[in-house]
């Protein structure tokens, strides 16, 4: 899928490129546009305009115009602020838009529905513009299919794809709420990290160093290329653990009466099952139980084998 990457130049030169990967490597095709060169500028996405795809505010200073004074050739030029708004026209083309916009440099830009209207307004360093356009746009669904896989101190949630009225499913950012009791944000906020960090377009998010044997209560949420947030999914919830460990040293550890054992440490209630290999391919499970204190004490019989692997795993 092309992607397109904006490209400030600090030499007063402004470009923007799509990027296409193929066997050869990757390959880059300047978008037929011509922008306004700025330098000490910003860029930011938005679809202001609820049609669908992503429309472009820059800010920053101009490349000079004025000439040169031949009797003081070390004078400054005048550098003139701007902020410019480009419509995309679908099609990889973008056209100048006539807006009544602060001209700005030196200043970040950002887009959202502050009024909460369903069209994405924009906030510079100079003032916040509230979008009267107003062209219908409907709020994302709620995310499906929350999946989690549990190692220990670490889970990774995932979940399936919202879908949008106006936005395609690849466009929309997603944010992830966790916490220790139902409804709680006090793990993960989704208040606390922008969309594109927390996780942004993935559909997986990963936690660590949670808090062995706790419950965990999580939500997922879409948001579309207008900022207009969906609804959380219904909350599900997941339970963390500690690792399977073998102690591998200690009088548990070794041959001792003809048998072979070693001693594993878990979390209580937690299931455990070990497996046995004479290759490191082809694994079989020779033994399962269920900590219930936080040790476990495994043995087994000669196995008949000239070599034999043991591993551990939870079910």
């Amino acid at each position: 899928m092309p992607r397109t990457i904006l490209w400030l130049a600090c030499s007063l030169a402004f470009l923007t490129v799509t990027w296409t990967g193929h066997a050869a490597g990757i390959a880059l095709t300047e978008v037929l546009t011509t922008f306004d060169h700025v330098a000490r500028g910003s860029a930011a996405w938005g679809d202001y305009d609820n049609d669908n795809d992503l429309d472009l505010l820059i800010t920053g200073v101009l490349r000079p115009t004025d000439p040169v004074d031949p009797l003081n050739p070390f004078k400054p030029p005048t550098l003139t602020p701007a902020t410019r708004l480009y419509r995309n026209r679908g099609d990889g083309t973008f056209e100048p838009v006539q807006a009544e916009l602060r001209d700005v440099d030196n200043s970040s830009a950002v887009w959202g529905d502050y009024d909460n209207d369903g069209d994405a307004d924009l906030f510079t360093g100079a003032a916040a513009v509230r979008n009267d356009l107003n062209p219908p746009n409907s709020p994302p669904t709620a995310p499906g299919g929350l999946a989690r896989v549990v190692e220990g101190s670490r889970v990774e949630l995932s979940w399936s794809a919202a879908t949008d009225a106006e936005t395609p499913s690849a466009g929309l950012r997603y944010v992830v709420r966790v916490g220790t009791r139902p409804g709680a944000a006090d793990v993960l906020s989704p208040a606390a990290l922008p969309a594109h960090t927390n996780p942004g377009a993935s559909r997986s998010w990963a936690l660590r160093n949670l808090v062995e044997g706790r419950t965990y209560f999580w939500s997922v949420q879409a948001i579309d290329s207008a900022g207009q947030h969906g609804p959380f999914a219904p909350e599900a919830a997941f339970r963390a653990g500690a690792a399977i460990e073998i102690a591998a040293n200690g009088p548990s550890f070794g041959f001792q009466a003809g048998q072979f054992g070693f001693s594993l440490a878990g979390s209580p209630g937690r299931t455990v099952v070990v497996e046995r290999s004479q290759d490191l391919r082809a694994w079989s499970p020779v033994w399962t139980n269920t900590f219930a204190q936080g040790t476990l004490q495994f043995s087994d019989a000669d196995p008949g084998m000239a070599a034999a692997f043991y591993r551990a795993r939870t079910p």
